[in-house]
């Protein structure tokens, strides 16, 4: 059975931990805690540091410490915190599936927060300020995301960076905020650096901002090997450099940075864009398969008169760079350019299918086969780097390397073909196709959950329909474009229903979908009271991979106790698998789902949905499984 412990600044540690009763400091509630326990801080500034240490939750019963619903809880670091080792305002070490939720640490002389000999660790909502060393930073560890967190004036007194992943294997940093790391100030502060080895990560949606003379997205593999790491839909301005990629310290056998993705960034107003560069204190430099494609390098190389340009090849040891399908515009000092004396391009360099244009009075020094001309951006200088209605960029992206989505998270193509740039042009006149593989389950007896598979990338509405026979349908709903699942509650009456789905945009309206059946025995109209109109995921409802091949990990997050249902759906809304029905302890859950059906046969290649079920509310999940 899973505890619940609180702390207040008007608690005492000689109290039981109840709200009634709670801890004065946070580490008499950690040292308490076990799988499945959940720590509440409530407001105040606590003068303390605190250790996680030997903590150890399961895969469905994550250790959570976390800020009291709406409190914004404060750890204060100052003259507790060193500078030595890993002396940490919050320090997780040898610990295992644990969650650190919506708290700040501040005025350490060491880190905000670190996370050492560790795995599946989760810090989220999080604030750090005014760190000697990094705001957040993760070493040998496995498993680890970083999401939402504010990482502010890191790195003041000491060196690493404003978040450092050193030799940390699995991670996802997203929807962080890292900015204002200003001069003077030691080595060191990169924004985001993955070195010593850090590999298979994805690092997308964070927002850089305002770090002097420093790199903002760095990939170091040092004398390591750092490998599949995926950089995306990052908006990074004002830094040394905004994407930069080295090995720093290898030698003939050790040290390769390889098989990079960076694709949708926005990279605009930095000492240079995007460099490769030979620099560090190895004899060798290596970095191998990088793709770059899709992204934005505007106005990089005017500040600190440091001409560093928009895409900078500087390593000849950087072999197979693929750089295709970028816009690099007014950018000083070149726009895509070899330096560091390279006379010869690097083996395997492809520069192609790029827009690039200077400023007027500048030098492009452009490398590759390009296209010089102005991309037509709707307001560049204002950061607005959508694509006006006759821009050359759109419909002009070589299919050999482009993403799958843009920058704003609407798919690729929008029309015939993909654009160039972080944004896809979305005012094609083109009518929407119908979407398809829409099935009804009965949920409840007065609730329909319907799901559909989408053909269109371009709508903006879609309508969904009902009928009790078949023939007459009446609008229900009008949604949102993207959305692909909805909850119908407003049935009164038994009997068969049948449902329908369109899509629109300003081009016109799409045929409907297929139809899907239910059957309503009996209604209950009291269990409707407290049930939404549409689905909604307010449970962290996710999975990884996706898609997947073998198996896929479904995580999820729990408030209170809970009867939580879990099952695997096909298209036609047939239950495929049952992975769970049982009542669960608050915290954050894990279940493995291994492609298998009830009967144990592995699932085809397709599109299935994880339903969620927990009490009166229902969450989705689409899950791609590929054989």
């Amino acid at each position: 059975m899973s505890n619940t412990f609180y702390v207040a600044k008007n608690g005492d540690d000689g109290n039981p931990g109840t709200e009634a009763q709670p801890f004065l400091s946070i580490q008499k509630a950690v040292n308490a805690v076990e799988a499945g326990d959940v720590v509440f801080i409530k407001d105040g500034i606590y003068k303390q540091s605190v250790d996680i240490k030997n903590k150890n939750g399961e895969p469905e019963n994550y250790i959570i410490i976390q800020a009291y619903p709406g409190h914004k809880p404060i750890l204060d670091g100052e003259g507790l915190v060193s500078n030595k080792g890993e002396s940490s305002v919050i320090c997780v070490k040898f610990s295992k599936y644990i969650v650190i939720l919506g708290l700040t640490a501040e005025n350490g002389n060491g880190y905000g927060i670190g996370v050492f000999d560790s795995e599946h660790i989760i810090l989220k909502g999080n604030r750090t300020y005014n760190s000697g060393h990094s705001g957040i930073r993760c070493w040998r560890a496995k498993n680890v995301i970083l999401d939402n967190n504010d990482v502010e004036k890191a790195v003041q007194y000491q060196y690493q960076e404003c978040i450092t992943l050193s030799n940390v294997d699995s991670f996802v940093v997203k929807n962080n905020y890292i900015h204002d790391r200003p001069r003077p100030a030691p080595p060191g502060g990169e924004a985001i650096d993955m070195k010593e080895g850090s590999r298979n990560g994805k690092v997308f949606n964070n927002r850089i901002y305002n770090i002097e003379g420093k790199m903002g997205i760095y990939v170091d593999a040092w004398n390591g090997h750092s490998y599949n790491i995926d950089i995306y839909n990052n908006c990074i301005s004002y830094a040394g450099c905004g994407i930069a990629i080295a090995t720093e310290n290898g030698n003939e056998t050790s040290g390769l940075a390889q098989n990079i993705r960076i694709f949708n960034n926005l990279v605009n107003n930095n000492n240079a864009g995007l460099y490769f560069g030979r620099h560090g204190v190895g004899s060798h430099h290596r970095v191998d398969s990088v793709y770059v494609y899709n992204n934005v390098f505007y106005h990089n190389g005017f500040i600190s008169n440091i001409t560093g340009g928009g895409i900078d090849i500087a390593n000849p040891e950087a072999t197979n760079l693929f750089i295709r399908n970028n816009i690099a515009m007014n950018n000083c000092g070149g726009q895509i350019r070899l330096s560091g004396g390279l006379s010869t391009p690097p083996q395997g360099l492809v520069v192609e299918n790029n827009i690039a244009m200077a400023q007027v009075g500048s030098i492009n020094n452009l490398y590759g086969e390009n296209r010089i001309t102005d991309p037509l951006f709707v307001d560049a200088e204002n950061n607005d780097f959508h694509l006006q209605p006759d821009s050359p960029a759109i419909d002009s992206a070589d299919i050999q390397l482009t993403a799958q989505f843009d920058f704003a998270g609407n798919g690729r193509p929008e029309g015939s073909g993909s654009d160039i740039g972080a944004f896809e042009y979305a005012g094609h006149s083109v009518v929407p196709e119908a979407p398809y593989y829409l099935f009804a389950n009965v949920f409840s007896t007065s609730k329909v959950i319907l799901f559909w598979e989408d053909n269109a990338v371009t709508q903006h509405r879609k309508y969904v329909e009902r009928s009790v026979d078949g023939i007459n349908f009446v609008r229900l709903a009008d949604i949102d474009g993207k959305q692909y699942c909805f909850n119908d509650t407003t049935i009164t009456d038994p009997g068969t229903y049948y449902y329908r789905v369109n899509a629109c945009n300003d081009a016109g309206t799409s045929d409907f979908s297929n139809i899907g059946t239910v059957e309503i025995a009996t209604v209950c109209a009291i269990e409707t009271e407290n049930l939404h109109g549409s689905v909604i995921n307010n449970v962290n409802l996710n999975n990884y991979p996706n898609p997947f091949n073998s198996s896929t990990t479904i995580s999820y997050y729990l408030s209170q106790r809970e009867q939580v249902r879990i099952s695997i759906y096909d298209v036609l809304g047939r239950e495929v698998k049952m992975l769970g029905d049982r009542k669960q302890n608050p915290g954050t859950k894990t279940i493995t789902w291994d492609g298998k059906d009830n009967s144990g046969q592995q699932v085809g290649t397709g599109i299935y949905v994880c339903t969620m079920r927990c009490d009166e509310q229902i969450y989705t999940l689409r899950i791609n499984h590929i054989k």
